[in-house]
């Protein structure tokens, strides 16, 4: 179990002055992203009752809320009652949430909620097979090393087929058809000590303490999700508080050395950053007699930021990023009878680099429109080199070379209107240029050098899609779309028409759904 001290600093405020914490954030409409007025948000349970409305900019604040565990729940005539369960208040830091609620069908009549959806996802264009999940859940999971992958695992019809490594099998396919988003940029394998191509790793370079509520997918994908056939992983990057500056220290046993900082940029405008770094502890580790089951010291470091724009009338700019680089030698020289890993007669090497970096744009078009844009780049790099000993250490003879490097530049644009209360349509295209160099050969006999891989190219995978849901009541809802994709290294092209129906009787204080939800594709992956 990971041992784990945090310590804050909150500049403007020192918690020791004060044992209580503020609750605040925004509350705004699921489709069309508008702000909502007068929401009531009331904190389940509290006595005397604690509550607030969201002013005219739909921003809501809740004061002197004593460190704890609360539900929220979150009310407004002619939308959807909603509960935010979990939601874990400290007093060295404020709580900041965004909160969407999705408009009732039939708003002339009386509303009755009987049940409260927990896990609903922040896509909306979702029939089935798809959750949420919070910060807060990836943290508490046990055995989930802050790991969204291997809290993932404990989902339904979700395994992990080696817990020394996070990849995760979904019904049956392999872990290499899952996709991976962050901020609606896709994004190379997201781990440490990962090679390219693959989609795990023994150790997660996300850092879910600058993680907002994110969604996962294992089957029936809404028509923006392609290129992928076993799962989605569409992560989010929270914003900073926007209205005083925090600083955290933070060790974990798995996680590392973390420091992190947020604050505002603009107050008056909302603008905001948020940065946070961790280094691994393995090293200490070793140093202070701890075993990590092998003499090598894996070493790795990673980034995080986002800093957040204000709203201007050219739109709302965002910028987001990660990187990470990760190490590990096994010699000959340091092996000893316990190692787990290492080859007393060889000497490998392995490093991993990851990096990310993406400027969203989002613009509003009308009142109940908005086009969201995404420009960004990956890159993704692994290098395995092989020695073997010989009699002497002046005998020793390097017979594997591995590299291989992936770069992407993409662009992700979609046009999102909420036409009216009953229906929502999307339609966007994503484009992304990939360049794979990969250099492969081994020394066979001690001898000749046979190349296995030398390529490097470029090509590019174009994709559309048009997704529209449609609410017939507050019982049944469709979902229908279609996502095409056109590979240009070889031609190939292929379109998907996928559909989705739901109808939920509420009775009493179960709701009881009927899903039926066909995918009907032919997909690769790339």
């Amino acid at each position: 179990m990971a041992l784990m001290v945090v310590t804050t600093f909150v500049t403007s405020q020192a918690w020791a002055q004060s044992q209580t914490q503020t609750i605040k954030g925004i509350v705004i409409d699921k489709a069309s992203m508008v702000s909502i007025p007068g929401v009531n948000i009331v904190i389940v349970g509290s006595t005397p009752l604690k509550g607030a409305n969201t002013d005219m900019d739909g921003r809501f604040k809740l004061n002197e809320v004593q460190p704890g565990r609360y539900d929220l729940k979150v009310s407004y005539i002619g939308y959807k009652e909603l509960v935010i369960p979990n939601v874990v208040v400290t007093a060295g830091k404020e709580v900041v949430v965004e909160i969407g609620l999705e408009e009732n069908v039939n708003t002339l009549k009386e509303i009755v909620v009987s049940a409260t959806k927990k896990n609903e996802t922040i896509n909306e264009l979702t029939t089935t097979s798809g959750r949420s999940f919070s910060m807060e859940e990836v943290n508490r999971y046990a055995g989930g090393r802050s790991d969204p992958s291997r809290l993932a695992a404990n989902f339904a019809g979700v395994s992990s087929p080696d817990d020394s490594r996070n990849d995760i099998v979904i019904r049956g396919n392999s872990p290499t058809g899952v996709l991976w988003r962050i901020e609606g940029l896709n994004i190379p394998n997201p781990n440490h000590f990962a090679t390219v191509g693959s989609t795990g790793g023994p150790v997660s370079a996300i850092n879910t303490n600058i993680l907002k509520n994110s969604d996962f997918f294992t089957s029936a994908f809404p028509a923006e999700y392609g290129n992928a056939n076993a799962g989605v992983f569409d992560l989010g990057f929270r914003n900073g508080n926007a209205e005083k500056a925090e600083h955290t220290i933070q060790f974990g046993a798995l996680t590392g050395i973390e420091a992190m900082t947020e604050g505002p940029i603009n107050k008056e405008k909302g603008s905001s950053y948020l940065v946070a770094y961790r280094y691994s502890f393995t090293g200490l580790a070793q140093q202070i007699g701890i075993p990590i089951g092998t003499t090598a010291t894996p070493f790795y470091q990673d980034i995080s930021f986002k800093i957040n724009g204000a709203n201007t009338k050219a739109g709302r700019f965002t910028l987001f990023g990660m990187a990470g680089k990760s190490k590990i030698e096994f010699l000959h020289s340091k092996t000893d009878s316990t190692d787990l890993f290492a080859d007393p007669t060889k000497d490998s090497y392995f490093t991993s680099d990851i990096a990310l970096a993406g400027v969203k744009h989002f613009i509003r078009v009308g009142e109940k429109s908005y086009i969201n844009t995404v420009i960004g780049g990956t890159y993704a790099a692994s290098n395995f080199n092989l020695d073997t000993i010989g009699n002497t250490e002046q005998n020793i003879v390097r017979v594997t070379e591995n590299k291989a490097t992936q770069i992407r530049y993409s662009v992700n644009s979609s046009f999102n209107s909420k036409v009216n209360s009953k229906l929502f349509i999307k339609a966007g295209v994503i484009d992304e240029v990939i360049n794979l160099n990969l250099f492969y050969r081994v020394k066979e006999d001690n001898s000749q050098w046979n190349q296995k891989w030398d390529y490097n190219d470029y090509t590019s995978l174009i994709q559309g899609y048009a997704h529209a849901k449609y609410n017939f009541n507050d019982n049944v809802t469709l979902n229908v779309g279609v996502h095409s994709q056109f590979l240009t290294l070889n031609n190939s092209f292929s379109i998907e028409p996928r559909a989705g129906i739901k109808y939920q009787l509420n009775n009493k204080k179960e709701t009881y759904r009927c899903l039926f939800s066909p995918r009907i594709a032919s997909q690769w992956h790339v």
